[in-house]
C-alpha cells in the first residue's frame, strides 16, 4: 500500500502557492487565506492509500473550488502530470 510522501505533498503545495502569487485579481488577505487552505490538504493527502492522480485532482477541487478556480489555465493539467509522473511507480516499490 503505497501513500504520498511529504516531500511529493510538500511540493505539490509550493506548485500551487507559487502559482497563486502570480494571480493578479486577488488581495493579499484572499492569497493568504487559499495557501491555508492548501496546507491544510496535506493531512488527508498523506493518509490516502494508494492514490491516483484523477482521485486526488477531483477530491481536492471538490475541497478547494475557490483556489482553483483562481489558479492560471493550465495549471491543472500540470498537476496531474506532476502526480501522474510521482505515482507511476507505487506498484513497482513493494
Amino acid at each position: 500500500m503505497a501513500r504520498l510522501s511529504e516531500d511529493m505533498i510538500r511540493e505539490m503545495n509550493e506548485m500551487m502557492e507559487n502559482q497563486l502569487q502570480c494571480v493578479q485579481g486577488l488581495d493579499r488577505i484572499e492569497k493568504m487565506k487559499m495557501k491555508t487552505k492548501i496546507r491544510q490538504q496535506s493531512k488527508w493527502l498523506g493518509a490516502v492509500l494508494n492514490p491516483s492522480p484523477k482521485v486526488i485532482m477531483e477530491k481536492m477541487q471538490k475541497k478547494m473550488p475557490d483556489v482553483f478556480s483562481a489558479l492560471p489555465y493550465g495549471f491543472r493539467d500540470e498537476l496531474k502530470d506532476f502526480l501522474e509522473e510521482n505515482t507511476r511507480n507505487f506498484g513497482k516499490r513493494h
